[in-house]
């Protein structure tokens, strides 16, 4: 659908990011929902990513804001991203907690504003201007920033404010990691996964994975990941409103060159 789009309302009418069981698209729309995408390797995160960036674009109110774990995957995005870090090792770790640091503190900025016109929230869409757009904080492969043994707790913490309070503000999480695993030790802290409003988990290698990437008693429940076709890229379970088996749409070649061009021009 994006190939033939101008722009995209990313607050009210969201992003066209898969199909359903049903054949019913399926749209990210950054109005009160972060996502957390969790999948083993050759799965298709990159490309649902692909697809949800491109998308976010076309919507001139988005900042985005794109830290490529696994460069050079994103690197089709370093000149239309407001910020793009793609340094490996503890260089990458330390702008990406600058980074993150830079918007928890710009929280307090964003609710001054929301607080003159008597809101806790985002109710207004026509306020989004005044408060300097849509910051969309986009993380391919968090482990390699969240991990790092000098800047990996402070990109936690900072990570976890976001995910507490981004959402009412206008600053939106969409993280990516191929192993979900969970707790102050893990690769994402309990308070981002929690407060992700949008998990999807492609195929991963043990159930228990897929738990995490889910929540605890999807698989009890026929909600399993690791059951998922290997042949099928793309294939995931997402957990919304309710659990939904979903694939990813897919943006590449010629069709992803003319939604970069639009961007381009648009932007």
């Amino acid at each position: 659908p994006l190939v033939d789009m101008e722009s995209v309302d990313v607050w009210t009418d969201g992003i066209p990011v898969a199909f359903d069981a049903f054949g019913d698209l399926v749209n990210l729309v950054l109005k009160d929902t972060s996502l957390a995408l969790g999948g083993a390797s050759r799965t298709g995160k990159g490309a649902a990513l692909r697809g949800t960036i491109a998308g976010a674009l076309l919507d001139l109110r988005v900042n985005l804001r794109l830290v490529d774990g696994k460069a050079p995957g994103q690197d089709r995005w370093r000149h239309l991203a407001a910020t793009f870090i793609d340094e490996a090792g503890t260089k990458g770790a330390k702008r990406t907690k600058i980074l993150l640091e830079a918007l928890v503190t710009d929280l307090e900025r964003r609710a001054a504003i929301l607080k003159r016109y008597g809101m806790e929230q985002i109710d207004d869409p026509d306020l989004i201007a005044e408060l300097g757009g849509l910051e969309l904080e986009v993380i391919d492969e968090a482990a390699a920033v969240t991990g790092d043994r000098k800047h990996g707790t402070a990109i936690k913490e900072a990570l976890s404010a976001l995910a507490a309070r981004g959402l009412a503000f206008g600053i939106i999480l969409i993280v990516a990691t191929q192993v979900v695993t969970k707790g102050n030790d893990g690769v994402l802290p309990r308070l981002v996964t929690g407060n992700c409003t949008w998990k999807c988990a492609m195929r991963v290698t043990e159930t228990t994975e897929s738990n995490m990437a889910l929540s605890q008693g999807a698989a009890k429940a026929g909600w399993d990941a690791s059951k998922l076709d290997p042949a099928i890229r793309g294939m995931g379970i997402l957990l919304a409103d309710r659990y939904r088996r979903i694939r990813s749409l897919w943006l590449d070649g010629t069709d992803l060159l003319k939604v970069i061009h639009t961007i381009t021009r648009i932007r």
